[in-house]
């Protein structure tokens, strides 16, 4: 348009564009009015109220000279960084649907074992996570071949070892005693935790590899892999005649398909459930893997 003479340079959200300069929003104030068809000029016969009505919006208008979109982040945005992931995320959706095409001669069971390990795998991998720990490979190379596969719970499994969040310690009996095993042997829970071998006595529960490893960065704090000599563990503990504790679970999806529980616990001074879950969301929300959700249990 005639009437724009020029550009100032700003920023959005740190992103460069161009405004008009002063010299051109008052040209534009001052010759032009909005119709329904765009802006037009005004003209030397037409009524005053008339022109004045119809360049009331442009009378709003100020000059945009700085950013109001602050970026509230600590560090540089990694632009690079984030359109590689956007584009693995893209190969890794059409490397599963192709692998579904090649495998239709598998039951739809299997070619969901298949796709899934296929995922996993390429998102490890993209992740630079050691596909070796936990022995995940093995369960990786583990694929169906044929409607005779059966996917086994031995290499899918891990186990961890987690508090409650309802009982303080669980190195005092409950409805029944039972055994607190670790490095030091075997000893029955006592109310008397004076000379007990054990500081501390963990749940006995179990993960699926995978996504343990997967997730293992942003709930470490909120469960154990192993023990120390001073910490045992119990395979069951009875609430009632027939119930045992179960431990709170995060439930995790990724890309809308595959679903795995994780238990977690108390950490530290955190005691408190809802304490402890929004302290695991935030790292679980900037942990960047794709079409992940998640809900909390206790």
């Amino acid at each position: 348009m005639a009437y724009i003479q020029g550009y100032n340079n700003v920023q959005l959200a740190g992103i460069d564009i161009r405004t008009v300069n002063d010299i051109s929003l008052y040209n534009l104030k001052n010759q032009c009015c909005v119709r329904l068809w765009g802006l037009s000029k005004f003209e030397n016969n037409q009524d005053s109220r008339y022109q004045k009505f119809f360049s009331r919006t442009l009378e709003r208008l100020n000059l945009y000279t700085e950013d109001l979109i602050k970026i509230l982040f600590n560090e540089n945005l990694n632009i690079d960084r984030l359109q590689a992931s956007a584009i693995v995320s893209k190969i890794l959706e059409k490397k599963q649907v192709k692998q579904e095409v090649i495998n239709t001669n598998l039951p739809i069971r299997l070619a969901n074992v298949l796709a899934k390990k296929e995922y996993l795998k390429a998102l490890l991998i993209e992740r630079e996570i050691d596909l070796d720990c936990y022995q995940v490979n093995k369960y990786l190379q583990l694929i169906p071949k044929d409607e005779n596969f059966v996917d086994s719970n031995h290499y899918k499994r891990m186990t961890i070892y987690v508090k409650s969040f309802s009982y303080s310690d669980l190195r005092e009996p409950g409805y029944r005693n039972r055994p607190v095993i670790g490095s030091k042997g075997a000893s029955h829970q006592s109310q008397n935790l004076v000379a007990f071998p054990y500081k501390e006595a963990y749940l006995l529960a179990t993960v699926d590899r995978v996504f343990w490893l997967l997730l293992e960065p942003y709930i470490s704090d909120f469960a154990k892999v192993q023990l120390s000599e001073d910490e045992g563990y119990l395979e069951k503990y009875y609430i009632s005649a027939r119930k045992t504790l179960v431990p709170s679970i995060i439930t995790v999806t990724l890309n809308g398909r595959w679903k795995a529980n994780i238990p977690f616990s108390p950490h530290n001074e955190i005691s408190s459930f809802v304490e402890a879950v929004e302290i695991i969301k935030s790292p679980l929300r900037e942990s960047g893997i794709p079409k992940l959700r998640y809900s909390f249990k206790l």
